[in-house]
């Protein structure tokens, strides 16, 4: 298409030139103080240019008739072309001509699994076009670089396919931006707010949309998840977890999604490992992601689905690790509990900032340990209120010893969140002490393979509207895999019938199971009998976890409380 628009031009030029002489023309040229105002113009482009994306080059493409042609070498699908009678003006015309006319507006066509609506959810894709006119001045160019930008915003409904999930094409243009809503009006308004938040030259404007994206797909599954039930569709916090591939947001795919806001009554633990104590959004989130990661080592015990499998084996050592490029999203669409919401609750003691803090049986908000307390299980059957360390303490946990937790450490490496998007007014600074900050700041060298893990804080553009709404009394988790969702009653930790997927004892099941059968871990070990001995077999997960909570005792910052050892007593059966 380009070549075709070049010879075009070309055609007008050799027009234009036959007109005139060309050696008067280039004698009065050279001698015009308007040669050196052109080469002035050359050099700003450029700069311009590079302001607007870094790490521009220029290669010479084929030569067109007796003219050459040089385009921008450019990691962007859209790259810019110069001509002119000799290379060096080939070169010099490139910056001006992608300066001139940037074109955003690239329709791509879909392949396979591409963005879509649900029967009643709307995906308006945002499509612009802008030019960046030449100016002297870098910071007046970008002021009226946006104001062009965004004066020029125009919004299309995307094309649907089915009711299939939300993905985004390998084909999607990086510059788009997706609004979601109930009805045609609200999702084209959202869609406006999401583009005109940050101007897409803006160096954050990868963030803004990487997260935007991960909280649309979120949202988006779980609306397409419940569209048939309206009861349980209906939640105060909603979470999940993406997974992308290089960094490529295109490959992002919804792992889980889960919402609640409540635990277990502590007349309903059991002994057997088959309730369920935690049901905030996030805690459920990472539970559903590690039978995600069961699945995926399961894949490895046959040779016809083992290079499927999101894991490798390690090159040094016995076990196995993720493989490159692969990386874990969380989102939450509140600030979770405990002390990365202590900033919005505008508590200004800065005292009250970094304390490990529990969750109450029956109650909201997260109150902090100052003393130690030992959890027994005929306490809590005596009506003790239970008590559960909150979300923020366990994710600054997750950022230390992973999110695979101590079983399942026995086949794969620590993994590792690469970033939290949280759908809620935030401070990043905060949310980044809260999550690994405060730990960062009392631990010292962990011993390998672990380590202070630093995720991205990101935020959305268009912040959820607050509207009061009551706890409800249950949650709902789905995980890839799964057929339905399954919904929990929280009182119980259980759903209606039967167990969840996700309890202990469903766990402890699916380790037994690949106890010993993975090709490069030794097969020559008895299986431990009890949920406590397996976790005690995993000595460096032992020995971290004493240290992380010891450096929170040793700095004033609180007490971790555990639930008591009885619930991890019960027998691993590998049926």
């Amino acid at each position: 298409m380009y070549r075709k628009k070049i010879q075009e031009y070309l055609k007008t030029k050799q027009n234009e030139h036959n007109k005139s002489d060309n050696t008067t023309t280039a004698i009065k040229t050279a001698k015009s103080p308007e040669a050196s105002t052109c080469n002035n113009r050359y050099q700003n482009a450029v700069v311009a240019l590079n302001c607007i994306e870094k790490g521009l080059g220029y290669k010479l493409d084929e030569p067109i008739g007796n003219q050459n042609v040089c385009k921008s070498n450019n990691t962007n699908p859209l790259n810019y072309y110069g001509i002119g009678k000799s290379k060096h003006e080939a070169k010099d015309n490139t910056p001006q001509t992608a300066l001139e006319s940037i074109q955003c507006s690239k329709d791509e066509t879909i392949r396979n699994q591409n963005v879509h609506k649900s029967d009643n959810t709307y995906f308006l894709k945002y499509r612009y076009r802008y030019r960046y006119r030449f100016l002297e001045s870098k910071h007046e160019a970008k002021k009226n670089t946006a104001q062009t930008a965004l004066e020029s915003i125009q919004c299309s409904k995307d094309e649907t396919i089915g009711n299939q999930n939300v993905h985004k094409s390998h084909n999607t243009d990086p510059l788009s931006y997706y609004g979601i809503g109930k009805s045609k009006h609200e999702a084209k308004k959202n869609t406006a707010q999401t583009a005109l938040y940050i101007p897409s030259f803006s160096p954050n404007a990868r963030h803004q949309h990487w997260s935007d994206t991960i909280r649309n797909l979120v949202t988006a599954k779980f609306q397409n998840l419940m569209l048939n039930d309206v009861i349980h569709s209906k939640c105060k916090v909603l979470a999940g977890i993406v997974m992308t591939k290089d960094s490529d947001i295109s490959t992002a795919e919804v792992i889980c999604v889960t919402t609640g806001t409540k635990c277990i009554s502590g007349k309903n633990i059991c002994l057997s490992g088959t309730a369920v104590n935690d049901m905030h959004a996030e805690i459920l989130s990472r539970r559903c992601l590690l039978s995600y990661f069961y699945d995926q080592l399961e894949l490895l015990l046959s040779d016809s689905t083992s290079n499927s499998s999101i894991f490798e084996p390690k090159i040094c050592g016995n076990g196995y690790r993720l493989k490159e490029g692969i990386e874990f999203h969380l989102y939450t669409s509140k600030s979770p509990c405990g002390d990365a919401s202590i900033y919005n609750s505008g508590i200004s003691n800065l005292t009250n900032f970094g304390l490990l803090r529990s969750k109450l049986e029956s109650g909201e908000g997260a109150r902090p340990v100052k003393d130690p307390v030992t959890q027994t299980w005929d306490g809590i059957k005596q009506e003790e209120r239970l008590k559960t360390m909150s979300c923020s303490d366990k994710i600054c946990k997750w950022n230390v010893l992973g999110l695979q937790g101590s079983l399942l450490l026995h086949f794969i490496d620590p993994v590792y969140l690469r970033s939290v998007v949280v759908g809620s007014q935030i401070n990043k600074r905060h949310l980044r002490e809260a999550f690994y900050g405060r730990a960062e700041d009392i631990l010292d060298d962990l011993p390998s393979p672990f380590r202070i893990n630093k995720p991205d804080m990101l935020m959305v553009t268009s912040i959820e509207e607050r509207i009061p709404k009551s706890d409800k009394d249950f949650s709902v988790i789905w995980f890839l895999g799964m057929k339905e969702p399954e919904i929990l009653i929280c009182d119980m930790g259980k759903p209606k019938q039967g167990i969840s997927t996700i309890c202990k004892h469903i766990l402890a099941c699916r380790y037994a199971l690949l106890y010993g059968r993975l090709s490069n871990i030794s097969k020559d070990q008895l299986l431990p009998l009890t949920v406590a001995h397996a976790k005690e077999c995993v000595l460096n997960y032992s020995v971290v976890k004493n240290i992380f909570y010891k450096a929170f005792q040793k700095a004033g910052l609180g007490y971790w409380i555990s639930k008591p050892v009885e619930q991890n007593m019960f027998n691993i059966c590998p049926n």
